[in-house]
């Protein structure tokens, strides 16, 4: 099997020198570093699995793949594959232009050709590619057959050459990325970038704020993402956040705060530049009203989230909301309802040629992260007639599209969208020199993670924030032990008490060792939920709870315990065909 980093690595030097030849070839690069993917060495589209570059733009957004893509996968088999079902203009073309020039054959919703060769000389077969399908595709791109099917106002995600502008532009951020990793990333290190503040907790101490005497909060890794606090209702977890959130925040303590707090004292150890930066503040010293938070990047979140957005506002009262006082309301407030990305599309599009040509730039990034986080969502179309109105096209079951506003998209895709999107307007506003979502630095905190969600959705927030966030470092509560499902490697683990009047805080060394392999029930009744017993109050102490996984697994142990007692000779094989179905499910 092929290691596909070092296969970015060796098309991009093989490419660039074939450039020094000829300076019109242009190709693609990945243009965002969602999930880490620069970070890690991935120059050009594709996963572990595959490596895919194209000569030309248009996208098929849902796969996250250029409509026309040279392929290569981690076996070393090269293809030629066309996905176009982003467009029935696009289709058209394929079929009438470039099926049989190219002899592609039907696969699924793509049209492919399969290059037969060594896996091992697939840089011979991309030399293939170029001397000849290329040019084919490219012929058919710039004479009449191309313009004769798109109308000539058509613009949206088309099919066409590559700038010499934006290539030079894509280009030069992955020589950014090429650059840094090969002098500055180790293995134990943060991938390192230039900073202007902190970006991250390593450790914290805390003395006299509220019901906390004394507590430490060991993180202990610079790497570490994401922070969870756990604790019976009453406990001083949003105690504890707000504490927090007020040293990273410049928060002025009012005076009722400052009489109850006479001997306010924080101490943090935050990361750097990949270096440890000791800060400390007590009661408001050193504190102004203006003065920005002490890290890159700070967004706070408090547990009455039941108004998703509040989209009917003008832009005087949705800037007030991004102001430093508007910024901790949530955290420290009540019903206090998210921002509407949907209206903050609507106020850059209108807005100075500033904000304008900022949301040109953030377009395609934004586009990518919600498409790839919404189910069935395979494009937004941001041009329309009516500069207020943002188009949500969705794909159907036949294949085809639907375009939906945003009042008109179901609770569940709002509420999806919704976290994302206030984080996003909420850090672009602090670091306004990032496009990229990935490239977001700071730290965000949320009280109850799990409200109001339904624990596919909590499972599902914690893995999509970390993709479109893998800079930021998240602390948050949770009464749910689901959001834990979709923690990555290095997630620290409290648990929060109040030990005679006085709150307590315990990192959970051994839950973060074997968090993989535990389930619900076993968190359930951890040091972190400490629930005595997840037995329904229906089963009586004489009957013993069913230690399975999943549903499918119940009823395959509780069919097969009543085998013997089935006459039926279809039973046994009813029993094999329920355990054959458990193990494609698992």
């Amino acid at each position: 099997m092929l290691n596909l980093v070092n296969v970015h690595e060796e098309v991009y030097q093989f490419l660039i020198e074939k450039r020094k030849i000829d300076n019109k070839l242009r190709f693609t690069f990945r243009k965002s570093n969602h999930s880490n993917r620069l970070e890690e060495g991935y120059w050009f589209y594709g996963n572990e699995d595959y490596f895919a570059i194209s000569f030309w733009t248009g996208m098929d957004w849902k796969n996250r793949t250029p409509n026309i893509s040279f392929i290569i996968d981690k076996k070393g088999n090269c293809s030629l594959e066309i996905n176009v079902s982003d467009s029935g203009l696009k289709r058209v073309f394929v079929e009438q232009n470039l099926i049989n020039p190219l002899d592609l054959y039907r696969h699924g919703r793509r049209y492919k050709k399969d290059y037969y060769n060594d896996p091992f000389h697939y840089l011979n077969t991309l030399e293939h590619f170029l001397s000849f399908d290329k040019l084919i595709i490219d012929e058919a791109l710039t004479d009449q057959r191309y313009s004769s099917i798109f109308p000539e106002n058509y613009t949206e995600n088309q099919i066409t050459s590559i700038t010499q502008e934006e290539f030079i532009k894509r280009h030069n951020k992955i020589k950014q990325y090429r650059d840094l990793k090969s002098k500055f990333f180790k293995e134990e290190d943060d991938f390192w970038v230039k900073e202007d503040k902190p970006s991250k907790i390593h450790s914290l101490i805390i003395e006299d704020y509220g019901k906390i005497e004394k507590v430490v909060l060991p993180i202990d890794s610079k790497k570490n993402q994401w922070v969870f606090l756990t604790g019976k209702n009453g406990s001083g977890k949003t105690n504890l956040l707000r504490a927090i959130a007020t040293f990273l925040g410049n928060r002025l303590l009012s005076k009722q705060e400052i009489e109850n707090n006479m001997d306010f004292y924080i101490q943090m150890d935050l990361v750097f530049q990949n270096d440890l930066f000791i800060l400390e503040r007590s009661l408001n010293n050193d504190v102004r009203g203006k003065k920005r938070p002490v890290v890159q990047g700070l967004a706070m979140y408090g547990p009455y989230r039941l108004d998703i957005v509040k989209d009917r506002v003008g832009r005087k009262r949705f800037n007030q909301s991004l102001n430093k006082k508007g910024s901790f309301e949530s955290l420290f407030g009540v019903g206090k309802p998210l921002l509407s990305i949907d209206k903050q599309f609507e106020l850059w599009k209108t807005g100075n040629s500033k904000e304008r040509q900022l949301f040109e730039k953030r377009e395609y990034y934004i586009k990518s992260v919600l498409i790839d986080i919404v189910d069935d969502l395979i494009d937004i179309r941001f041009k329309n007639e009516d500069k207020k109105l943002t188009k949500y096209v969705f794909e159907d079951e036949g294949n085809g599209e639907y375009l939906l506003d945003w009042n008109d998209l179901s609770s569940g895709t709002k509420s999806t969208i919704a976290m994302i999107g206030d984080i996003l307007i909420r850090l672009y506003d602090q670091q306004r020199d990032i496009f990229d979502p990935a490239e977001l630095r700071g730290i965000v905190i949320i009280d109850e993670i799990d409200l109001h969600l339904h624990p596919k959705a909590q499972k599902d927030l914690v893995i999509n924030l970390t993709k479109t966030f893998p800079n930021i470092q998240f602390i948050v509560s949770t009464h749910s032990p689901i959001p834990l499902l979709g923690a990555n490697k290095n997630s620290r683990f409290f648990n929060v008490k109040k030990v005679n009047d006085n709150i307590q805080i315990n990192r959970l060394d051994h839950i973060e060792n074997y968090i993989k392999e535990l389930l619900p029930n076993a968190l359930l009744t951890s040091d972190l939920f400490n629930l005595d017993s997840i037995k329904s109050i229906q089963n009586n102490k004489y009957t013993l709870g069913s230690s399975a996984d999943t549903m499918l697994d119940f009823k395959y142990i509780n069919d097969l315990s009543e085998k013997n007692k089935l006459k039926n000779p279809d039973d046994a094989a009813f029993i094999e065909n329920l355990k054959s179905k458990l193990n494609e499910k698992n």
